[in-house]
């Protein structure tokens, strides 16, 4: 450096660590970023840039700060350190256990490294365990709690993991663990209780299960009495909060239709985009959307009870031995059905709809069966293939097209995710239904439409573990994966059932 600038790189040093220590980080940041510019050269300056970046969540500019340090002096330990903290504060928990690995290698302190990397092998293995790699999540997961033995994350991810790949004895060992360091994570107790209630332990799986609800229930049953038993209400009225998803409250709303029908009040809230239709299909009961308060006129009932609606499947099975199926109860617009099936049909063929994605994250690994490997389904002959996909999937059908020749006739006019009332009727018109196990399977079911369901090698509990029936849905005829991952005979079967309606129609 020349002589004449030796004073003004003193002086910037001097100001940049004198603002940094009293906490004036926007001064500090332009003072480090001084010394940037008159000595690009120097690891430290770039550290402290980064530290300074750092404590104001800044963390991409952070991560960036750090990657030069180290990209000046490879074997920087402290600055690999910092930046695993910078990656894994954003949330890039793969880039995050990487530095931190690079971190130990040049000489950081195991305790230095611990906590960061096992955060981030934890959120690593939960990553890898939504994409379908139940090994290398095992993997990761057992590093974490080699590091973290005392935290949750690792024990949770680790019991997800082993779940996933359908070791169901050693994955609750590990979500007990976790249970046991963390007892009020609501995550870790909807998990093993999706695990006890697969296992078919419903008597152990309901109060799990009920760990996914908030503290205080969050629209206008917020204030009621304490929540329901089974006792007689003595007519007063009995109020259910929906939350969840679409699909689940299509279950749960069934049951909501047999307790109208034996003359329990009942007041539901629900998802606005269901209101059309349940309010057709559920006549006896007052429904209101979710989060708003009762619907006008309703101020003077008496309220007897509360009940959030996914309790109400113990109610239908309070053991794995006294399942009562979900009746199919879903009434749509019979005028719109027969204007679709109309529309829909050609040439006298039958009208199978399809669905083959789902955007629920614990169910996304389901749709690893992509559309273009279902060609032994879409090759069947003699059939009028209809998408019931929710989401844009125009480029995937074109690319289908343009690839075989073969074709799936996408309906502009429904909108399946805004529109539930017209996509019902839309179900309602097909003949035949083909689909993974997401919220059109449950369509089906509630609907009383034939449906073959595509199901991986650990389904949600209510597809059971066995068998080519749902104990819940027994309309739905079930394919199951035999080996995690391998859609192919899945398909196949599904194919040669197909085949086989089509030639012997009920």
């Amino acid at each position: 450096m020349p002589e004449s600038r030796r004073g003004e790189w003193e002086r910037l040093v001097l100001e940049a660590s004198a603002e940094h220590s009293r906490g004036c980080l926007g001064a500090a940041v332009a003072a480090y970023r001084q010394l940037i510019a008159l000595r690009p050269d120097v690891p430290e300056v770039y550290f402290h840039h980064g530290n300074a970046l750092y404590q104001q969540s800044r963390w991409d500019e952070a991560a960036q700060a750090y990657r030069q340090a180290v990209g000046l002096r490879p074997a920087y330990a402290a600055a690999w350190a910092n930046l695993g903290a910078a990656l894994a504060a954003a949330e890039d928990w793969a880039e995050a256990a990487a530095a931190c690995r690079r971190a130990l290698d040049a000489g950081i302190s195991p305790a230095e490294a611990r906590d960061t990397l096992g955060l981030a092998l934890a959120h690593v293995s939960r990553d890898l365990t939504e994409a379908g790699r139940w090994g290398e999540a095992e993997a990761a997961a057992r590093e974490a709690v080699a590091w973290r033995p005392d935290d949750a994350d690792g024990y949770y991810c680790l019991g997800g993991a082993l779940l996933r790949a359908g070791r169901l004895d050693e994955a609750e060992a590990e979500l007990r663990r976790a249970v046991a360091l963390a007892p009020d994570r609501p995550e870790i107790h909807v998990t093993l209780a999706m695990l006890l209630l697969l296992a078919d332990r419903y008597e152990d799986g309901w109060p799990e299960y009920e760990w996914h609800l908030p503290d205080k229930d969050c629209d206008a049953s917020a204030m009621l009495p304490p929540r329901w038993h089974g006792e007689d209400l003595g007519g007063r009225a009995l109020v259910i909060r929906g939350e969840q998803g679409i699909g689940d409250e299509l279950v749960y709303f069934s049951v909501i239709d047999e307790l109208a029908a034996r003359g329990i009040r009942c007041f539901a809230s629900c998802e606005p985009r269901l209101l059309p239709l349940l309010r057709r299909s559920v006549p006896n009961a007052v429904l209101f959307e979710r989060g708003g308060a009762f619907p006008p006129g309703a101020d003077g009932i008496e309220v007897g009870a509360r009940l959030p609606a996914a309790a109400l499947l113990q109610l239908k099975a309070p053991s794995a031995r006294r399942i009562d199926p979900i009746r199919p109860y879903l009434r749509v617009d019979s005028e719109i059905a027969a204007r679709l099936r109309h529309a829909y049909s050609e040439a006298g063929r039958p009208v199978v709809g399809l669905s083959w994605w789902s955007a629920n994250p614990d169910r996304r690994r389901a749709s690893f069966a992509a559309l273009k490997d279902w060609l032994p389904i879409l090759r069947v002959p003699g059939l009028r293939f209809v998408s019931l996909q929710y989401g844009d999937h125009r480029e995937e059908i074109a690319a289908l097209r343009r690839e075989t020749g073969l074709d799936v006739l996408v309906d502009d006019g429904i909108d399946a995710t805004g529109d539930l009332d017209g996509f019902a009727a839309q179900v309602a018109a097909m003949d035949m239904v083909v689909t993974i196990d997401n919220s059109t399977a449950l369509f089906a079911a509630c609907l009383g439409r034939p449906a073959l369901a595509l199901v991986d090698s650990v389904p949600d509990f209510r597809m059971g573990r066995t068998g080519d029936r749902s104990p819940w849905y027994p309309g739905l005829r079930v394919f199951r994966q035999e080996r995690p991952g391998d859609w192919a005979p899945v398909v196949a079967g599904a194919a040669e059932a197909l085949c086989q309606w089509k030639d012997n129609p009920p």
